[in-house]
């Protein structure tokens, strides 16, 4: 069995590849964080695959980050409606309606714009479809 990089299980591994990263020789890093310059050799092809898994990590983290503030627009669209109507208040009540179809067009529009960019959706077209359901069928 491979044994893992030594450097990669660091603590201060955030700090070793910052420092690779910032053009930092080996034989200096290894000097700074008390490893072998050979140790440092052998760590420096795992720089990219961990800022690749932070870039994707990151990008997940943002998708959810719209969806949750497109959903919530949806639930301030929903209080808006019913308060409106059990007010009595017609032209508010349509208001939220509005609202509700802008949500379901920015949701849209999301899904157009991953496929134009060739990206990862915010949710697949069954998905989507699923969520245009809830949305306009008054689920929870």
């Amino acid at each position: 069995m491979a044994q893992r990089c030594s450097l990669c299980r660091s603590p201060r591994r955030a700090e070793i590849d910052e420092a690779l990263l910032a053009g930092t020789s080996c034989r200096d890093v290894a000097g700074r964080f008390g490893t072998s310059k050979s140790a440092v050799d052998r760590h420096r092809p795992h720089i990219p695959r961990a800022l690749a898994w932070a870039a994707a990590r990151a990008e997940d983290v943002r998708a959810e980050s719209v969806l949750d503030k497109v959903r919530g627009l949806e639930a301030d669209a929903r209080r808006i409606a019913r308060q409106a109507e059990a007010e009595g208040d017609t032209r508010a009540a349509m208001a939220g309606v509005k609202l509700l179809l802008d949500v379901v067009a920015k949701l849209g529009d999301l899904a157009a714009a991953a496929r134009e960019e060739e990206v990862e959706p915010l949710l697949d077209d069954e998905q989507l479809a699923a969520e245009v359901r809830r949305i306009l069928g008054g689920e929870p």
